[in-house]
């Protein structure tokens, strides 16, 4: 049986979420991936236990609907005696996406899908991962800051819980010209075509 998603918690640096990505795959200079993100209120690190995992990659729009082949990895992360998270050699995508009603939550998404995972050389991972595109909250704004995307323009990325009873928002989503904040913000519903980059700003428990 597959790991549930439990949880969210903030990235150690927000960086690692691209490690492994072929160029072809994202642009790594969408966000400043150099930046380190504080894991607790005070700063200071936290310990951490268990398996995790980040989301990163490209998916192309059309009509509010993924089109094409999507472009999305699965890094997994371990944490070691002390709570050091290490990432595992492993490989694993998302692919087939499918529109789906989102979650019920207080937050309505600009567009949500449910995505296979393919977990290669991977173990412990959900069968399916339903990722949405919606507001970008409060709690998402030192992470957009930080990674050096535009508050204004730039959308939330958002995962339903295992049981479905809300969503967590874990990462930023948005394309070019919205993470560097050009032009005036377009229209959300339908969410414009383009190449969106997603891109975990906390990682997901397994």
């Amino acid at each position: 049986m597959m790991a549930p998603l439990r949880f969210a918690l903030p990235l150690l640096l927000v960086g690692c979420a691209f490690a492994g990505l072929d160029a072809s795959d994202i642009d790594s200079g969408m966000f400043d991936t150099d930046t380190p993100v504080d894991t607790s209120d005070t700063g200071e690190p936290v310990s951490l236990e268990g398996d995790w995992m980040a989301v990163s990659g490209v998916i192309d729009l059309a009509d509010g609907q993924v089109v094409g082949t999507p472009a999305l990895q699965l890094e997994v992360l371990a944490s070691d005696a002390e709570g050091v998270l290490e990432p595992v050699a492993c490989d694993a995508t998302l692919a087939s996406p499918e529109p789906v009603e989102q979650a019920p939550d207080d937050v309505t998404l600009y567009g949500n899908w449910r995505f296979t995972v393919e977990p290669g050389t991977c173990s412990g991972l959900p069968t399916t991962l339903e990722l949405g595109i919606g507001p970008l909250l409060p709690t998402l704004w030192p992470s957009a800051d930080a990674m050096g995307a535009s508050l204004k323009h730039t959308r939330g990325l958002y995962a339903a819980k295992a049981d479905r009873s809300g969503l967590w928002v874990f990462g930023l989503a948005g394309t070019t010209a919205q993470i560097a904040g050009e032009g005036a913000p377009t229209s959300l519903d339908p969410l414009p075509d383009g190449r969106y980059h997603l891109r975990s700003a906390y990682l997901l428990a397994l």
